[in-house]
């Protein structure tokens, strides 16, 4: 566009802009709201409930799918076991493994049941004082527990299948 085109572009929107809009414009002034803070933090308390409800309930579906596993895999470790020493293998390493892995799911367990305590308390603290300890608690217990399910695979990986090869490698 050529200089002298812009400039009649330019004022013919300003002239459009003021004529026509110009009678429904307002000055911006401070609104002040009256929202009683107490109901919007029960508001949030019961959006927060919610959510603390998913949580859980997706964690608890975690926790059987994980739990489920770890005594599928006992069970069949001690199945094993039973046939290797049939079969006259030395299997007193992995029984030794078998005992620690159970310890380790029954530990396992009991953090899953302390991270469903600290949370219900979570919950139930929304809006006091000691919410935010309370909260602080329960992400530390699921990390907990998210270490636990971290320590049993790679118990399971580094320390269980490195026993059963060497048993395998037992001359009979």
């Amino acid at each position: 566009m050529h200089g002298k085109a812009k400039y009649f572009l330019a004022a013919l929107t300003f002239f459009f802009t003021v004529v026509f809009l110009g009678k429904n414009t307002y000055a911006l002034i401070a609104i002040e709201s009256k929202i009683n803070p107490t109901v919007v933090q029960s508001l949030s308390c019961v959006m927060l409930a919610n959510t603390y409800d998913e949580k859980i309930s997706a964690i608890t579906s975690s926790k059987t799918k994980h739990l489920d596993t770890y005594i599928r895999l006992s069970d069949r470790l001690e199945q094993m076991l039973d046939k290797w020493k049939a079969w006259g293998y030395d299997v007193s390493k992995i029984e030794e493994d078998l005992d620690k892995l159970n310890d380790k799911v029954s530990e396992f367990e009991e953090d899953f049941n302390d991270f469903t305590s600290k949370i219900m308390a979570a919950k139930a603290a929304c809006g006091s004082s000691v919410y935010d300890q309370k909260l602080t608690d329960a992400r530390n217990a699921l990390k907990e527990l998210k270490n636990d399910s971290a320590d049993i695979r790679s118990f399971y990986q580094n320390s269980i299948r490195k026993h059963i090869v060497e048993m395998k490698g037992q001359n009979l």
